[in-house]
């Protein structure tokens, strides 16, 4: 946020030292693996390392097009959005983001183009359509690219050069997002591990989450914004 640190990352170390020289530590709360739509890997040229569902442009359009066609259905597809829905309203093609508000038979409708600050453009037939990916109101890397783990590690980079204390991953309970519950645990510690594999010095580690193969890295077991999990007073 420039407003508020204008000259960005020197403003964040300046706080932390003034932290430490209180005897305070200084917490990293992240969103975990996920992709504010402002990133650098959204806008504006999208990283093909983004997460989604693939579609095959049925015929040709051009930068002004706002029906999108596709070979494969597209019924399980939703305009259905929310910060727990794990859906989004966005499409990329080659370089364009587009926006459909509306589904029907093989096609998006009622697109917007060059969305996300991205530039119209035409596209041939054959071309990938991916529906990319969301939850909490952000996108998320496909889970074997390197970009899922380049996160990670410049997770690590900024923990390291600001010299902060502790990392939280909030929203790292989203990971279902990558294969399903049943292999959300998996995603979530290969993130992890990669953020300590990069970290110079273990970092007080909490998250959102409580999946076990967590407990080698975990620092603290209570999460404060989990009424569930938090400390309890009588």
């Amino acid at each position: 946020n420039e407003s508020c640190f204008p000259h960005g990352r020197d403003d964040f170390r300046e706080i932390i030292d003034r932290l430490h020289s209180a005897g305070i530590q200084a917490g990293l709360h992240t969103y975990a693996q996920f992709i504010d739509p402002n990133s650098e890997f959204v806008t504006p040229i999208p990283n093909p390392g983004l997460g989604g569902e693939y579609f095959t442009l049925a015929a040709d359009v051009d930068d002004s097009a706002t029906e999108i066609t596709t070979v494969e259905s597209t019924s399980d597809v939703s305009t259905l959005t929310g910060f727990f829905v794990r859906n989004s309203v966005y499409l990329v093609v080659d370089n364009e983001i587009i926006r459909f508000n509306e589904v029907g038979d093989n096609k998006f409708a009622a697109c917007e183009r060059g969305a996300l600050n991205t530039n119209a453009a035409a596209h041939a037939a054959g071309a990938k359509v991916k529906h990319l990916n969301s939850v909490f109101g952000l996108f998320c890397a496909d889970k074997d690219s390197d970009l899922y783990l380049e996160i990670a590690r410049r997770t690590a980079e900024f923990y390291n050069d600001l010299g902060f204390d502790m990392i939280y991953l909030d929203a790292i309970d989203g990971s279902d997002i990558f294969a399903g519950y049943e292999k959300a645990w998996y995603y979530a510690n290969k993130f992890v591990a990669e953020i300590m594999k990069n970290a110079n010095r273990p970092p007080i580690l909490e998250m959102s989450q409580m999946w076990h193969h967590f407990w080698y890295y975990r620092s603290r077991m209570g999460a404060w914004d989990h009424s569930r999990r938090a400390h309890k007073f009588l």
